[in-house]
């Protein structure tokens, strides 16, 4: 899924390389611009969703198909580790992840503080920017998208239950 948000957004940016740099701005995935007859593409709500499960949580930014497992980039933790672990299908190698001024260079499957500047900014309402082969695919979130970040946040800041 990942893979495919970077190619689309690496078509959009050839796309308008004669633009002025103003206009060079990305559209979210599947808001890309259609040519006189040709049919419009189903709106797809990209947006964060929290979900608890088995002593953990999840949070997903993706479609809306999350009974298919539609993620386009995944958090997961644990109360009480602090520790996010991050992941997206696709490129293995590394990528660059930011939001607001901090930036960071992870792989899918690394676990980071969840204290991280990157998940800090996201979890004061930035967007999360996730780059890599030169491409950026910015995860714009709702308000609603918003407040299952603060939940989620709030999830793993939890003590963890005594077992």
């Amino acid at each position: 899924m990942f893979r495919n948000l970077l190619m689309a957004t690496a078509l959009a940016l050839l796309a308008g390389c004669g633009r002025p740099a103003a206009e060079k701005e990305l559209a979210p995935p599947g808001s890309e611009p259609q040519t006189e007859g040709s049919p419009a593409p189903a709106a797809r709500p990209h947006d964060w969703r929290m979900v608890e499960h088995g002593g953990s949580a999840d949070l997903d930014f993706g479609d809306g198909d999350w009974a298919e497992g539609e993620s386009d980039f995944h958090l997961s933790c644990l109360p009480g580790s602090g520790k996010v672990e991050v992941s997206w299908e696709g490129e293995p190698g590394p990528a660059t992840v930011g939001a607001g001024a901090a930036e960071a260079a992870w792989r899918s499957g690394d676990s980071v503080p969840a204290d991280h500047p990157v998940l800090r900014a996201l979890r004061g309402g930035e967007s999360l920017r996730v780059g890599a082969q030169g491409a950026s695919v910015p995860l714009v979130s709702t308000a609603a998208g918003k407040a299952e970040v603060e939940t989620f946040f709030a999830y793993c800041a939890r003590p963890a239950a005594a077992g």
